[in-house]
This record gives C-alpha cells, structure tokens and sequence, in this order.
C-alpha cells in the first residue's frame, strides 16, 4: 500500500526580504522563500526522497478558488531531516500567474500538496492562511515604497497615499532632510554658509535658504535668505 503524507504535519513559512524596501526603484522580490517537514502516513520523515510538489495560493477561504498554481521540476528532494526547500513563484505555474496576484483581494491560503513516489499523485500536506507577506507585495503592486534619504517612504493606495516617516505611517508628507554648512569667511559684516537638501519628504521643496541673527538659534521668524528650491546644495 503506497504511503500518503501525514495531514497533521505542521507547515513552516520561512519570509526573507519581504519587508525590506530599498531605494525607489528596486523591487520587491517575485518570490517567497518556503519550507515544509514532510512525513508519511505512519509519521516518519520522508529523508533524502524526490518528492512531487504543487503549490496553491486560494483566494477567500481555504476551500476556494486557486489563483495561482505551480508545480517543480524536477521534483523537490528532501533533505536529511525530511526538509523542503522551495521559492513560490519559481515553478512553473498551471493556474494563473504569481505576479498578476492581486494581494489586496484577500484573504489568501496556501496550499502545499506532495506525492512521495516523486510523480504528479498528489495529496494534500496542509494549507494555512497567509497574514503578512502578502501585504509586502501588495505595498510593491500598488506603487511601491521608498526610503528617500533614509527618513521617508510613499505608497499609492486605493484611498490615497501613504507616507512612512522615520517608522511612522501618515497621511501627509515627511519633513525634508538637510544638511547645513558650517560657516566661513567670516568677517564683521557677514558670513557664507548654506546647506544641502538630500530629501524631500515627499513633496516638492518650495525654498531654501538659512535663518541668522545676532542670538542663538535663530528661527524663520528672524533675518532669512532665499536660495531657490528643490533638493541639492546651496549657499548663502
């Protein structure tokens, strides 16, 4: 009698690089890490085997509709400890696409179905809902997110958009990043200095320049230059 994969073996999702947003026009990767414990029927670990592989992501509930669907060839093999390795998105798909997923139609399910003799007699290892990684590509699908000298990040949305300053999402712009020259060519009736904006925060920089006075930490309220606008560097 030819074995079946335990249906109580526990699944495990293994995220890498999902929610790491670089510069604004690098991707999100196409893919997700996975990995899975593969037992038989009686609960040992199926070691060092080719097994077959499909993958489902179900839209809705865990017995809904299959968006996407791929298998793997050649056949995933286990390792010593019964292990499976695999990148979702990597396979070659039967049903739709990974990238035309619409994450913001969820809730999503993954389902992972194995055959242990290595063919396509597949039989359900487990599914469970998927929470967080979709929304790192839907972040990605509906415009992206950026970290425009370090402090600010925008993403369309359907309501609008979204700005991630310094860690904390609004619904306005960040502040601007900038850097002030120190002062020189300092004589009795002036000074030179001026600045460099590297960010704009996410919304256009209207002017630039720096506030003096004859007291400390002087203000826009007091004396001020006006040297253009935009990001870059200035002097005053």
């Amino acid at each position: 009698m030819k074995n079946k994969p335990t249906f109580v073996e526990i699944l495990t999702l293994v995220v890498c690089g999902l929610t790491s947003f670089s510069t604004v026009n690098a991707q999100v990767p196409g893919k997700m890490s996975y990995q899975a414990v593969v037992r038989n029927s009686t609960g040992a670990l199926v070691t060092n085997s080719s097994v077959g592989v499909r993958i489902s992501i179900i839209q809705g509930t865990a017995s809904g509709n299959a968006v996407f669907t791929e298998v793997y060839s050649p056949s995933t093999m286990t390792n010593s400890q019964g292990l499976i390795s695999l990148e979702i998105g990597s396979g070659t798909p039967q049903v739709g696409t990974f990238a035309g997923i619409n994450w913001a139609a969820g809730p999503f399910f993954l389902q992972t179905e194995v055959d242990l003799s290595g063919g396509s007699n597949y039989q359900v290892l487990g599914t469970q809902q998927l929470l967080t990684v979709p929304y790192s590509f839907y972040s990605n699908s509906s415009g992206g997110l950026s970290y425009p000298g370090g402090t600010a990040s925008l993403a369309s949305t359907g309501n609008g958009i979204l700005y991630l300053c310094n860690g904390i999402i609004q619904t306005t712009p960040c502040l601007p990043s900038v850097l002030t020259s120190a002062a020189s060519a300092i004589t009795s009736t002036g000074a030179t200095t001026g600045g460099n904006v590297t960010a704009d925060g996410g919304a256009s920089v209207t002017a630039r320049g720096v506030a003096y006075g004859t007291v400390q930490n002087p203000t826009t309220a007091n004396s001020t230059t006006s040297n253009g606008t935009g990001t870059g560097a200035f002097t005053s």
